[in-house]
């Protein structure tokens, strides 16, 4: 599925993507060094702003040398992941050019499926934000129109339309649950005396004959 062209845009990009790890490491080993964590605002949070402008204000060597190193991590680590980027949205267009050739190429069906599969994915995200929104548009149409409802349709959303239609649906489920226990207590019972008193009788008689032959040819003895 990969050509030349492909692998090596890929190495580049996985050096880039490196490169940047490797800058977003410094500036995290930076940040807990005295000289930048007291640059943090009241929120724990770190600007540029305030890093130049400390910079711009030291005559310390050591402080110096600190902020800016932060400040070239920071550069380098933001050119890193612009080109990672840029590589990364040229080799999505060719991709997309490639599967939109008719007939696709065998190599590409694949890819072709995860793509879509994506494309469906996020289109689905996109319609549950259009319902939820819906959702809250017509909850908020429920809570402006209530405070002008009169009585009787309070009552009868309250009464008819809430209470009763939830009681009929209770002794419904009720009603059902009770008719399928007698059902299954039924049939029990039918399973139950479904062998008649008499043949009962002669089963029991034939089993007891069998029993004393089975004994007598034992050796055993009944007193």
């Amino acid at each position: 599925m990969w050509n030349e062209e492909d692998k090596t845009a890929s190495r580049a990009y996985s050096a880039l993507m490196g490169q940047g790890e490797g800058h977003a490491q410094q500036i995290r080993v930076l940040i807990d060094h005295h000289f930048i964590s007291v640059l943090k605002n009241n929120r724990g949070n770190l600007t540029l702003k305030a890093v130049k402008d400390r910079l711009a204000a030291t005559s310390e060597p050591k402080e110096s040398a600190i902020l800016t190193s932060y400040l070239e991590a920071d550069k380098e680590q933001k050119a890193a992941t612009k080109e990672a980027s840029k590589l990364l949205a040229k080799a999505d267009k060719q991709y997309q050019k490639r599967l939109g050739a008719d007939p696709l190429p065998e190599n590409l069906v694949d890819l072709h499926a995860t793509v879509r599969y994506l494309s469906l994915l996020e289109e689905q995200s996109a319609l549950k934000s259009k319902v939820k929104e819906a959702d809250a548009a017509l909850d908020k149409l429920a809570y402006e129109k209530y405070p002008q409802l009169s009585v009787d349709e309070i009552k009868t959303l309250v009464v008819d339309d809430k209470w009763l239609t939830t009681l009929a649906m209770a002794v419904q489920g009720e009603l059902d649950r009770v008719s399928q226990t007698l059902t299954t207590r039924i049939r029990q019972l039918a399973e139950r005396y479904d062998t008649p008193l008499p043949k009962l009788v002669d089963e029991v008689t034939e089993l007891s004959v069998r029993v004393d032959e089975h004994l007598k040819r034992m050796g055993a003895v009944w007193s």
